[in-house]
């Protein structure tokens, strides 16, 4: 194995936040480098389509066959090359042959600097006889096409069908001849837009929408600092149809990048380019943020998304024991409970009535409900319990809310003076005003927003309420379809009222086939990496406010129930890549963090249904991997706060963390890469402390302490996808 040394710096950041009193909606955005750069095109219309942050628009180049590459001295071997009207580009001008050889034939021979590849050759002529038309290829001439006088005036591709070099052309003929043009494509005909960023920058990321079809045979990412000599980059799949992020191996600098599409030999082929977005190392979500201490222990970090009865369709406190919030508290002690607004009222212009719930009336809706019952069994197990309301226009249409700021107020008010612990009875500690609320048309949520944000306020001081999930990665249409882009859902006048930011990140991206997979937390195409533009919109907006990711995770096979889905990891990789996502996005800036869902669904595999740290109710909810996990690092860094990042690179990450409760300190690392995680490097680690023992955080149903040899800081571990504790 390779042995690497490494050593853990111990670096201490302070942050000073900016006071702004300017709203910026747009503070989350990473402005791309193409965004102010001098574009080009080889061809085409509607250029602008390529950086206007509108998915749905494209460039369409020309199409280069069957006669407009003969103007392109890039692509036309022969134009300016050899002196004469039949080699100017412009296939009206005429160059008449003549004058006869020693045999009487009537010829014209063209001899190449060297030799070149020939793909294709075009000719417009006027001829009596018969026009040969033949390559010289290693001293001998072999017939490429002809050219008869019922052709006259007309241009004629040939495909030569060679694939030796040739030095020469030779045409020749009994009779005379005229000749309109002579073109010929040495390689597959291109088509391009450049980027001119003036001077060298670093080129890192690449987003491309580049869906061209099969007449498209390659695509190409190339860079150049002159304009005239390139380098490729990276290969793109012409037939991909989602925006794809391209990641190159090292960053470099250049002052000019353009994306090519390589024609197939076809008449009137074209190509086109929907978005292009070029970025330097950190892509669309920009550098991490400088690390920042939460006085919070990882106990009160680490959450859970549940429901009403926890799969089994009744009340949490009829469950079989050790089943519901008695088996989730092991791996969190935040509980988030998707809570149906249509459980409650029939439409949102009607008023909710808690006390009569509590009373045993149910709701207006559902004659058995009471929402008392099952927060409290969440409560005696340990949770503190937000609720996310549930609405969307398709389920709640927009039309449904009569005045949608006085509606969601009265609800809030409500919900608030019942639940909260000001007024009500503190079952419930945060209320979010919405879940995924984005199919509203562009404005109307904001409405639903302030009136609930103000309702619950006015309800209950203590209670905690903040937006539905949003994101500050892209705006409408430039990367996301939804309508989520926190700049055009989150007005000023509501952030006095909201306690704090929401979002749901998955380890999601494109491949190279536009096929959504899940990559490592660490990957920098991972959607996970959006809680930076998060955490700067906030900084900038909403300073000292916290973020929740109140929805992340991964979905795996396990415990008999197959994920066969395009999304679907390892069972192994969910345990260890979901123990990293939770410490990157804590690290990251975000309060809290929710794992999705509790369980798998009992349904096909599908997105979303097999994220469970356990089976589904099929199974008898039978833990994964995962679930052990999350156990372990929750028994083990319960108390504990995070204290310090040590290293982030591509070797290795280490973060610190000290108990509240003892003297007790501990370093968490592991490999950040994807692949198996038991796959082991053995590193030679400096490490701050005198270490005790160590465990890895394996998915194994017990955690397995292994005693270090000596107390010495210098150690030779054996790092692994799994993230290692170490007890000092």
């Amino acid at each position: 194995m390779n042995r690497t040394k490494l050593l853990f710096i111990i670096l201490s950041f302070s942050i000073v936040t900016p006071i702004y009193a300017q709203f910026y909606p747009d503070a989350g955005l990473v402005i791309p480098l193409s965004e102010n750069a001098r574009m080009t095109v080889s061809s085409g219309s509607n250029e602008v389509a390529i950086r206007d942050h509108d998915q749905g628009t494209f460039w369409e180049s020309g199409a280069p066959l069957p006669e407009a590459y003969i103007a392109r001295k890039d692509l036309n071997i022969m134009a300016g090359k050899f002196e004469g009207a039949a080699f100017d580009g412009n296939p009206g001008s005429m160059q008449a042959i003549d004058k006869p050889n020693i045999q009487g034939l009537f010829e014209l021979t063209l001899t190449f600097p060297k030799p070149v590849s020939l793909k294709l050759v075009s000719v417009k002529a006027q001829v009596k006889n018969t026009l040969l038309i033949r390559g010289l290829i290693d001293g001998r001439k072999a017939d490429l096409g002809i050219y008869s006088s019922t052709e006259n005036y007309s241009l004629k591709s040939i495909l030569t069908n060679q694939d030796a070099l040739v030095t020469a052309i030779n045409l020749s003929s009994t009779e005379d001849f005229g000749l309109f043009e002579l073109a010929a494509l040495g390689d597959y005909p291109y088509e391009y837009a450049t980027f001119d960023f003036t001077k060298p920058v670093e080129i890192g990321q690449v987003y491309t929408r580049h869906l061209s079809g099969a007449n498209v045979i390659k695509t190409t990412i190339e860079l150049s600092n002159d304009g005239s000599t390139w380098t490729a980059v990276a290969n793109l799949n012409p037939m991909a149809i989602p925006t794809i992020p391209v990641i190159l191996i090292k960053p470099m600098m250049a002052r000019y990048l353009r994306i090519v599409h390589y024609l197939d030999l076809i008449d009137y082929a074209k190509a086109a380019i929907w978005e292009v977005k070029v970025y330097d190392r950190n892509g669309p979500y920009g550098p991490p943020p400088l690390f920042e201490q939460n006085p919070k222990t990882i106990g009160e970090r680490l959450g859970i998304n549940g429901l009403w009865g926890w799969g089994f369709n009744t009340y949490s406190d009829n469950l079989p024991p050790g089943q519901g919030p008695a088996l989730f508290n092991q791996v969190a002690t935040l509980g988030r409970n998707y809570h149906n607004l249509l459980w409650d009222i029939n439409t949102p212009a009607e008023t909710v009535d808690y006390q009569a719930m509590a009373q045993g009336n149910g709701t207006k809706v559902n004659w058995w409900l009471n929402w008392d019952r099952e927060y409290a069994c969440w409560k005696k197990f340990g949770f503190q319990t937000s609720a996310t309301i549930m609405f969307q226009n398709k389920t709640v249409p927009s039309a449904s809310w009569t005045d949608p700021f006085q509606n969601a107020y009265d609800y809030g008010k409500n919900f608030a003076r019942h639940f909260g612990s000001d007024n009500g009875n503190g079952l419930v500690s945060l209320i979010e005003a919405g879940n995924e609320p984005w199919d509203y048309p562009q404005g109307f949520y904001a409405k639903i927003l302030k009136g609930m944000a103000k309702g619950v306020k006015d309800g209950d001081s203590e209670m905690k309420v903040i937006p539905a999930a949003l994101q500050a990665t892209f705006v409408m249409n430039d990367g996301h379809e939804d309508n989520n882009y926190i700049g055009a859902n989150l007005p000023q006048d509501a952030t006095a009222d909201i306690d704090g930011l929401n979002a749901h990140f998955y380890s999601h991206c494109y491949d190279r086939d536009g096929i959504r997979v899940s990559v490592n937390p660490e990957d920098p195409r991972s959607a996970l990496l959006g809680t930076r533009n998060m955490i700067r919109f906030r900084d900038a907006n909403m300073p000292g406010k916290p973020v929740y990711i109140t929805e992340y995770g991964l979905e795996c096979q396990g415990v008999g129930e197959d994920c066969t889905h395009s999304e679907c990891v390892t069972e192994n990789q969910q345990a260890a890549w979901g123990v990293r996502a939770a410490l990157i996005l804590m690290r990251n800036g975000a309060d809290a963090v929710y794992w999705y869902f509790f369980a798998n669904e009992f349904t096909a595999s599908a997105l979303h249904t097999r994220s469970g740290l356990t089976g589904s109710v099929n199974t008898s909810f039978l833990p994964k991997t995962s679930f052990f996990a999350f156990k372990h690092l929750l028994a083990t860094l319960n108390n504990c706060t995070f204290d310090q990042v040590l290293a982030e690179n591509e070797q290795v990450y280490a973060y610190f963390f000290s108990s509240k409760s003892s003297d007790s300190k501990f370093l968490v690392a592991w490999l950040p890469k994807g692949g198996d995680p038991a796959a082991a490097q053995n590193t030679s680690v400096s490490l701050p402390f005198a270490p005790k023992e160590m465990a890895y955080l394996d998915g194994s149903p017990s955690l397995q302490w292994i005693p270090f040899n000596t107390s010495a800081k210098l150690q030779n571990i054996n790092l692994k996808g799994y993230p290692v504790i170490i007890k000092f």
